[in-house]
């Protein structure tokens, strides 16, 4: 304590949250890693496994530094950037090295493998890390306050990808050069190999080549599937943060005073100790409380009749269970006050997961029909309370003084006023040096006398004509009861009506929205003409946020397409590439739908880097297929010799980046992460086929079209001519 009446406590101690969530990303780094090596040892061998391997903590080095350098800081953010990038950044070494170990092992000269296999592969990983820095992209460039909480993951995913690169063209290709060539036959030496699976793969295969029309009708089944069940999805912004603390505020009637409005929170404060294992409450009556949370907001300052509580349970789920029952039962005790109970959640600021803008010129009329709308609110079962900032006229005191009776006591309205004031707010009769803080002595009435309205009744006004002396103010007018609007907030110089509602913690706030739209067109709402409704809360702040995303679409699909083109050669094989891209983020969809997880923005965030991590595949595959002449041209035995020799290190990358997230799925906790790793995971993971069968369909019927210049030459293959009107392909 600090003597007398004062005291210091700590109500909050970030340090506790920052140092236990870097811990939990932090292990689950290393089980990442710990997957990601296991799944090349697997598929690889033990050798390439260890030159792999070298890419992660050089990659994560040079990453780090550059996050240094860039002026970046470590934090939760930029360590899930770095988890999303161990799937991804030995991506590009899997493929060198095993290039490299196939030129090796068919008698080539460690330098001459090297060369041939940077010179081969240099365009084609050039052009998979460039469009996957571009599906991050949208992330980096995201402004505002939602790009400053979700940023830091683009960054740290795009240094670790540069750094990948750079390390894969260089240090990678040496050291398998270097490495000797594996002569055993177990999986610790060449990776685990099935002879019954690789006859069956390339059974497959060569039918999808023989029949590449019906082989793309069945690919698009799945995908399109995914793209139909993102519409059953729920829709959620950004779930609740995992707390032992939440949030109680409570708003008392708009006449009651601080006092009083302590005295209530007391008596709400006994009810939530009782209600369960809670360690502290700590209100601010008055006024928003300071925050603990980073997106709390401050809104309610100097509000008498508003006051905000902060309680730390004792575990995370005794919070959430003390969120829901107290938000059913402490209304039903306290029905004279309005009470939320609500958790901490995440992304951006937001006042209420649900608000409303009613716009119009006139007060009554604004005032009406928010009413009408809060009535509509409440009939759904999941809003558990609604304010609007207009409300019912306050009831305030007020002087009916006689001004010709004031002016022979030499007294003006506003004198009256003016005396009043003094004696209700007080005025600064000295001041009090403590050090270097000066500190105002304020006089006023005591509590008893300006509660009391016979007193203030009575208030004796000194005369400026005779001072000493004074008159009652009784003498002058009566002292009355007066409606009073409340102050009015103004949008673009607009009179407006802010609705705000809580929901219950199960609730989708932008499927409350919804919802509410249905129900206000059933029954036939509508503003009158130059009144207008516009909805805020979850739903404008996703619809801002997603607008934002997709702003810089364009330009980012342009630079997609010119990278593609370029590493190609053909706006063609860029258009199969991007088809590959597009259907991967259907699948994403479905692996979502799959888990039983809503569409937040955090899944949209996951497809964008998707569409750049999934079209990996098919670049390999088509760089495969263009660097033999026969494979180029058709030949279905090539063909499938090419896309068998590129088939292990795809499957390697796959799984990499599928088992890079396994552990933020299974083992993080809470709602934020798993959705984004859902998506990137599951649609990265279900893409594969797209990779390995859907591009080789699709190079042939676009061979059949005579859409693909082959290998040096200058137009598109002339369409041969058969007797049927169909290309005769082996």
């Amino acid at each position: 304590g600090l003597g007398g009446v004062l005291g210091v406590a700590v109500l909050f101690d970030q340090s506790r949250y920052t140092n236990a969530r870097l811990g939990e990303l932090g292990g689950n780094l290393i089980a990442c890693a710990a997957v990601v090596m296991a799944v090349v040892l697997l598929t690889m061998g033990l050798r390439s496994a260890l030159i792999v391997g070298a890419a992660l903590p050089l990659s994560a080095a040079i990453a780090l530094f550059g996050l240094d350098f860039a002026g970046g800081q470590i934090h939760q953010m930029s360590i899930f950037g770095m988890i999303i990038a161990l799937g991804l950044l030995i991506d590009n070494a899997i493929v060198m090295t095993d290039a490299v170990r196939a030129r090796r092992a068919a008698g080539a000269a460690p330098d001459v493998a090297v060369a041939d296999a940077v010179r081969h592969l240099g365009v084609p990983l050039a052009a998979s890390t460039l469009t996957t820095v571009l599906g991050f992209m949208p992330i980096f460039l995201l402004p505002g306050n939602i790009g400053d909480f979700i940023g830091p993951i683009a960054v740290s995913v795009i240094l670790a990808l540069a750094a990948s690169f750079l390390i894969s063209m260089t240090l990678i290709p040496a050291l398998s050069g270097l490495a000797a060539t594996p002569r055993g036959r177990g999986f610790w030496q060449q990776g685990l190999s099935s002879g019954h699976v690789g006859r069956a793969y390339g059974a497959l295969l060569g039918t999808a080549l023989r029949r590449p029309l019906l082989v793309t009708a069945l690919c698009l089944v799945v995908p399109v599937a995914g793209f139909v069940a993102s519409g059953q999805l729920g829709l959620q912004f950004f779930p609740p943060a995992e707390r032992d603390q939440f949030e109680v505020q409570v708003w008392a009637a708009e006449e009651s005073s601080v006092t009083r409005t302590a005295a209530s929170v007391l008596e709400v404060e006994a009810a939530i100790r009782s209600a369960g294992d809670v360690q502290s409450v700590f209100w601010v009556a008055g006024g928003s409380s300071p925050p603990v949370y980073y997106n709390q907001l401050r809104n309610q300052d100097r509000n008498a009749a508003y006051a905000r509580g902060t309680v730390q349970a004792a575990s995370q789920a005794e919070a959430a269970r003390l969120v829901g029952a107290l938000q059913r039962d402490l209304p039903e005790r306290f029905p004279a006050l309005r009470i939320v109970v609500r958790s901490f959640g995440q992304g951006p600021p937001c006042a209420a997961p649900f608000g409303g803008r009613l716009m119009g010129p006139e007060v009554q009329v604004l005032r009406l029909e928010s009413d009408e709308v809060r009535r509509i609110l409440h009939r759904l079962p999941e809003v558990t309370e609604s304010i609007a900032s207009i409300g019912p006229d306050a009831k305030t005191l007020a002087i009916a003084a006689d001004e010709r009776d004031a002016a022979l006591a030499d007294l003006s309205l506003g004198a009256i006023a003016t005396q009043y004031r003094t004696a209700l707010e007080g005025a600064v009769g000295g001041r009090v040096l403590e050090d270097v803080q000066d500190l105002p002595v304020r006089v006023r009435y005591d509590a008893d006398q300006r509660d009391d309205p016979a007193a203030l009744a009575t208030l004796p006004l000194v005369s400026a004509r005779a001072p000493g002396e004074w008159i009652p103010a009784a003498a002058l007018g009566d002292l009355r009861l007066a409606p009073e609007t409340a102050a009015i907030t103004r949008r673009d110089g607009e009179r407006l009506n802010i609705i705000e509602a809580w929901l219950t913690p199960d609730a989708l706030p932008i499927e409350v929205t919804a919802e509410l739209r249905r129900l206000l067109e059933a029954e036939g709402f509508s503003p009158p003409p130059g009144y207008r409704l516009a909805f805020a809360g979850d739903s404008e702040e996703q619809g801002e946020a997603i607008g934002l995303l997709l702003a810089y679409a364009p330009l980012l699909g342009a630079l997609m397409v010119a990278t593609l083109v370029l590493a190609f050669r053909s706006f063609t094989l860029a258009g199969i590439v991007l088809v590959t891209g597009v259907l991967s983020v259907g699948l994403g969809m479905l692996s979502l739908w799959l888990a039983g997880w809503p569409l937040g923005f955090n899944p949209i965030l996951g497809s964008a880097g998707l569409v750049g991590v999934a079209i990996n595949a098919s670049i390999v595959v088509l760089a495969a297929i263009r660097a033999d002449a026969e494979a180029a041209a058709g030949e279905i035995g090539a063909m499938l010799a090419a896309i068998t020799a590129a088939t292990r290190h795809i499957v390697s990358t796959t799984l990499t980046t599928v088992g890079g997230f396994l552990p933020l799925i299974l083992f993080s906790g809470g709602d934020f992460w798993p959705p984004l790793a859902v998506v990137i995971a599951g649609g990265v993971g279900l893409s594969m086929p797209l990779g390995l069968v859907l591009t080789p369909a699709l190079y042939r019927l676009a061979l059949r079209a005579g859409l693909v210049r082959l290998p040096g030459t200058a137009e598109p293959r002339p369409r041969p001519p058969t007797g049927c009107g169909q290309p005769a392909l082996t």
